[in-house]
């Protein structure tokens, strides 16, 4: 993981949106990972870094839940990376349609691809379409709604904290599946960015 840590958060220290609050959590780590984000802790005063025993992703996302202060949120996996307009075109597509979450799809990467995550280009499309929590539900049942990974989420942290929504550490797989449906289900409003603005690896 420590091989692609820094390119993940260089690619959020690069974000165009520069109020930020970036919680890396170390999930008991037996590389250089929790060293190399102390590093970035120390030239970014918007890094706030956990250290806590392995617990699974679940538990390490559970742990940054509990420490956001911010409006939003979302998720970025240690080896994966996200462009530098990712915070503000999901913001803005947040603030214009009254979204509680955004959704875009992921632009998939594979391992010998070797793309530079903040200068690359991804194409366009229209701006978000905005859906009520039945057709966000239908389509994400129906595979039509990212589901995958919740970095591909920008969500309202009011819509997480008051319904006590968090990432079941019993799941094995399909947690990110679960976190979203529910969340979905505490929405009044769904949109979706068609631009692929998440690197998934």
């Amino acid at each position: 993981m420590e091989h692609y840590l820094s390119q993940c958060i260089e690619s959020i220290i690069a974000q165009t949106h520069r109020t930020l609050e970036i919680i890396i959590v170390n999930d008991g780590s037996s590389d250089r990972s929790l060293e190399i984000a102390h590093d970035l802790a120390r030239k970014d005063s918007r890094i706030i870094v956990i250290d806590k025993p392995n617990g699974g992703v679940s538990s390490a996302r559970n742990e940054g839940i509990k420490r956001m202060q911010g409006s939003y949120v979302t998720f970025v996996d240690a080896d994966d990376s996200i462009h530098p307009t990712y915070i503000e075109n999901l913001l803005a597509d947040a603030q214009a349609t009254d979204a509680d979450i955004v959704s875009t799809p992921k632009h998939l990467l594979g391992d010998a691809e070797r793309q530079d995550f903040l200068d690359a280009t991804i194409p366009v499309a229209a701006s978000a379409s905005a859906f009520t929590r039945t057709e966000a539900l239908t389509a994400l049942y129906n595979g039509r709604l990212e589901k995958g990974n919740n970095g591909c989420q920008l969500y309202k942290t009011e819509i997480i904290t008051s319904n006590d929504i968090r990432f079941d550490s019993q799941m094995a797989i399909g947690e990110d599946f679960d976190f979203l449906a529910r969340a979905i289900i505490s929405a009044r409003c769904i949109a979706v960015d068609n631009r692929r603005l998440y690197y998934y690896r």
